[in-house]
């Protein structure tokens, strides 16, 4: 079979259109994968990071090699006024054993904050005496937990001499947090998440990564005093009998964490604009809730003239979220986010460029193959014809 020379231009041709298509199609694959984040309102980065690679293990390093400081958690408490926070270990302090990833070989999100110079923090703005202050100047909290994420990243700054910058983004809600931590727009949350509740109908022990216990602490249920309840047993009647049967949670995660502890007939009131404790205080001092649940318990601390603290006890572990390792990007509903701008179309940039290509590579091969039969020089050359007197087709011999 021989093929013209005109057919053999054309075929390096195509060639050279195929090399074309590959190299755009990994330019654009290159292009979408983006380390730029936006300071200010919205804040997200351009490109979601859905693993969080050796940022977790950085960080751990980190909360393990403060932890392994002699007094360090104990003058944290008491500088902050923060005293009933109760140190938890999970990470056992050996800087043998917990070592910050090397650098050079670093992915996901650590590769992120290594580059830019910034870790990018999702939180929500929120205030009580001690524990933090993340409303009255939100680029600058203070607070037991707003120094305790400073001291991490600075552990982390010096592991590897660099000055990283947090960057904080503050969102409506806790859910809308964990959601955003899952999506990878953000590299981590506040260091004071439950490691209890849930993010996309699943377990956030589940579906999420998680540091080293920060801290913990204990709850308790703020209720009136003239309401003559004195122990959790108390509350749990009142709540059945009634007639008030709302109990007031700052969050989603809160309420998942006692929610069956509580009657069935317990109703929660969980706001949406993240008050401060003392307006969730004031709704039962008004009778609008029966009691409200605060996770952040000072049990030597005198509440109100007019509430009382009913301890839970149960105690509550606080840790740093982080996308999970390995697991594919869950998208954010929009209507629960605060005008985000997630971007995850890499994938359909490279699949149109390809399909594109193969489209324009099939059209020139196609016209080729047509102009060259019109003019009666078909590509390939016909085969002999031998079939029209081959006797066999016509019924003419023994088959």
């Amino acid at each position: 079979m021989m093929m013209s020379s005109s057919f053999m231009r054309v075929l390096t041709f195509l060639m050279m259109m195929s090399s074309f298509c590959v190299l755009t199609s990994a330019a654009a694959e290159e292009t979408t994968t983006t380390y730029d984040v936006r300071d200010g309102a919205g804040g997200e980065y351009d490109a979601g990071i859905t693993t969080s690679g050796e940022l977790s293990q950085a960080v751990d390093a980190a909360i393990a090699e403060l932890m392994g400081t002699k007094g360090w958690f104990h003058d944290l408490r008491n500088t902050t006024g923060y005293k009933h926070a109760l140190e938890v270990v999970t990470c056992t302090p050996d800087k043998n054993m917990w070592l910050y990833p090397p650098e050079k070989t670093a992915t996901g999100s650590l590769k992120r904050v290594l580059t830019t110079g910034k870790l990018v923090v999702a939180g929500v703005k929120w205030s009580a005496p001690g524990a933090a202050d993340y409303r009255t100047n939100p680029d600058a909290p203070t607070g037991f937990w707003p120094k305790y994420l400073e001291a991490i990243v600075d552990k982390i700054s010096k592991a590897y001499k660099k000055n990283i910058r947090v960057v904080r983004i503050y969102y409506q809600t806790s859910g809308v947090v964990v959601d955003k931590v899952q999506a990878g727009v953000v590299d981590m949350s506040e260091p004071y998440y439950y490691i209890s509740g849930f993010v996309n109908n699943k377990p956030r022990i589940e579906a999420l990564d998680y540091s080293c216990i920060t801290a913990a602490t204990e709850g308790a249920f703020y209720v009136r005093k003239d309401k003559n309840m004195n122990t959790f047993d108390d509350l749990y009647e009142k709540l059945v009998a009634g007639p008030l049967h709302t109990v007031g949670f700052i969050g989603q995660g809160n309420y998942d964490s006692m929610s069956d502890k509580l009657p069935s007939s317990a109703v929660p009131y969980i706001p949406n604009n993240n008050p401060d404790s003392s307006a969730l205080n004031q709704r039962v001092i008004d009778n609008l809730d029966l009691a409200v649940y605060v996770s952040e318990f000072n049990p030597g601390a005198d509440v109100t003239d007019l509430l009382m603290a009913i301890p839970t006890g149960v105690v509550s572990p606080r840790v740093i979220l982080f996308p999970q390792q390995g697991a594919e990007a869950k998208s954010v509903d929009e209507s629960k986010t605060s005008n985000s701008d997630d971007k995850s179309g890499g994938g359909i940039i490279v699949g149109l460029v390809i399909v594109a290509c193969v489209a324009l590579l099939l059209g020139v091969l196609l016209t080729f193959v047509v102009v060259r039969e019109r003019k009666g020089a078909p590509i390939f050359m016909p085969l002999l014809d031998s079939v029209s007197t081959n006797k066999a087709f016509h019924g003419e011999g023994g088959l």
